[in-house]
């Protein structure tokens, strides 16, 4: 899934990636936190309002496995 956003003072393009496996540690790039969040419970987190689609997406999706 890819949006725009407008802000007043930018305007930002965010990819949301859904990654069904993995091996190893997440590394932040940007030295942003990372932390694991259940879908259902993303609304919840202190996040921007351009990642308030991606939350609606994520909440849709059929659980793994």
């Amino acid at each position: 899934m890819r949006l725009t956003h407008a802000y007043a003072d930018r305007d930002v393009e965010l990819s949301l990636w859904v990654i069904e496996r993995f091996t190893g540690t997440p590394v932040s790039l940007d030295r942003q936190q990372l932390k694991w969040v259940a879908p259902g419970r993303l609304g919840e987190e202190d996040l921007l309002e351009a990642d308030r689609p991606f939350i609606e997406a994520l909440r849709d999706l059929p659980a793994p496995g």
